[in-house]
């Protein structure tokens, strides 16, 4: 099919576009050429036998992000809107424990102190901190889980500036 374009004088070729399977393409290159090389009843064999194959696999798989989401709703606490939230509470929790340990461990072995609470350095960061505490009421977190955590305030004695006002 060939057409001459109006603007330029030019032929301009177009060719039909070729139907993409997706099943070859997920499989990798070989297999993409492999079935490149098959004629039609071939191809049409490959459908027959791995069709119902791979919209199993779909749908098993579809089954279990379906299952995965709808057993991870939960209600916001001011909102009472329904929000997927993949980790609970609690791995939140171990997870952030986790990775202040590891934090402050990395520190000490760079050669890095922490500040003491009596440097004014600390006291500036704290009365910061404590702003933000007394600001925790107005928003939306969930007050009974702000007061059951246990809030640890570091500062970091490095002459790295994390960010500039």
């Amino acid at each position: 099919m060939a057409y001459r374009s109006a603007l330029r004088g030019n032929i301009v070729q177009a060719k039909p576009s070729r139907k993409i399977h997706i099943i070859p393409y997920l499989l990798g290159r070989k297999s993409r050429a492999a079935y490149a090389l098959m004629d039609a009843n071939q191809k049409q064999e490959f459908w027959k036998r791995r069709g119902k194959v791979a919209l199993g696999v779909a749908g098993v798989t579809g089954g279990i992000v379906a299952t995965v989401y709808f057993t991870h709703l939960e209600n916001a606490p001011m909102t009472n809107r329904r929000r997927f939230m993949l980790l609970s509470l609690e791995d939140e929790i171990e997870i952030g424990a986790f990775i202040s340990k590891e934090m402050l461990d990395s520190l000490q072995k760079d050669g890095q102190n922490l500040l003491p609470k009596s440097h004014p350095e600390y006291k500036r960061v704290e009365k910061v901190w404590d702003r933000l505490v007394q600001a925790l009421p107005k928003t939306d977190i969930d007050q009974s889980v702000a007061k059951a955590l246990h809030w640890n305030l570091n500062v970091i004695d490095s002459p790295e500036v994390s960010r500039q006002p």
